[in-house]
């Protein structure tokens, strides 16, 4: 069983440190950063002065309910190996092109191919080391992102047109980095996001549901939210008020089923009209308010 965990990237960063006998920042700026010309790449100081190397950084924000707001970067020497290089959107560039091309000086050419490959079969796609491999608008984007919460990023290329991606944001993102690096590389393809990606697809489709629902004369209201990769269904007749999660059985996510208390599988449609939207339940049409 696959699961990715950053403890594993804890522990390789260790085995690192172990075999060259050295701080695993040093090697990493010695063999990697400073060779591929990195000059604002680095780890963050442990002496709280908010910089990288002793050079200025973005300020993080943390997201609240009244806006974002300034945090605190959640970072710890032990989170080096998996995630505490920080960058700009130049230097990730640079570092795409080194991905694309290779450098022998840095890395041996078996060696960063094999980076790339797929030694873990996962739902998302190919895992290799560090790199997942997804189809994107019928060709294949290679790349990885990540999140500490007041950060998130994302670092991609497509092999077959020669081209890098690289977005970062300074804040907890929604959409995360991920799936804007996605969206661009369809884009790249002259394909629609909405028809060729996961998460701009399941937008598009549901967005126009969600809302408020009332029968007729308002005696019953239900309520239709999107809660991230199912839409939940909440319905209230004024004496109880029960809520059920739709599960599609279209892919233009239209037409879903629930289970009733009873055991029994319902359908749930919406019909979209000249007037709107209805959606129809429990025997009730209501309308889209």
């Amino acid at each position: 069983r696959f699961m990715y965990n950053n403890e594993a990237y804890v522990l390789l960063a260790d085995a690192v440190e172990r075999t060259v006998e050295q701080p695993y920042t040093e090697y990493v700026h010695s063999e990697v950063l400073d060779p591929l010309g990195l000059d604002t790449a680095g780890f963050l100081t442990t002496d709280g002065d908010d910089s990288i190397d002793g050079a200025p950084m973005m300020t993080p924000y943390r997201p609240a309910e009244d806006g974002p707001v300034e945090a605190a970067l959640p970072v710890r020497e032990l989170s080096q190996g998996p995630g505490g290089i920080f960058a700009t959107v130049e230097d990730l560039a640079a570092y795409l092109r080194f991905q694309l091309n290779g450098d022998p000086a840095v890395l041996d050419r078996s060696l960063h191919e094999r980076a790339h490959g797929a030694h873990a079969d996962t739902s998302a796609g190919p895992y290799g080391y560090g790199w997942r491999t997804r189809s994107v608008a019928g060709g294949a984007l290679v790349g990885h992102g990540g999140s500490i919460m007041v950060s998130t990023a994302y670092a991609g290329f497509l092999p077959a047109e020669e081209l890098g991606i690289a977005v970062l944001c300074n804040t907890g993102a929604d959409p995360h980095p991920v799936q804007v690096g996605e969206a661009i590389a369809a884009i790249l393809r002259d394909a629609d996001p909405d028809e060729t990606v996961p998460y701009y697809r399941h937008q598009s489709r549901v967005a126009p549901l969600e809302g408020e629902y009332e029968s007729y004369g308002g005696v019953r209201t239900a309520t239709v939210t999107d809660q991230g990769s199912v839409l939940e269904l909440t319905i209230d007749d004024g004496i109880d008020e029960r809520t059920q999660y739709l599960r599609p059985t279209d892919e233009k996510l239209r037409e879903f089923t629930v289970q009733s208390r009873g055991g029994y599988e319902q359908s749930v449609e919406f019909v979209e009209t000249d007037d709107g939207i209805d959606l129809f339940a429990e025997r009730i049409r209501f309308h889209k308010q």
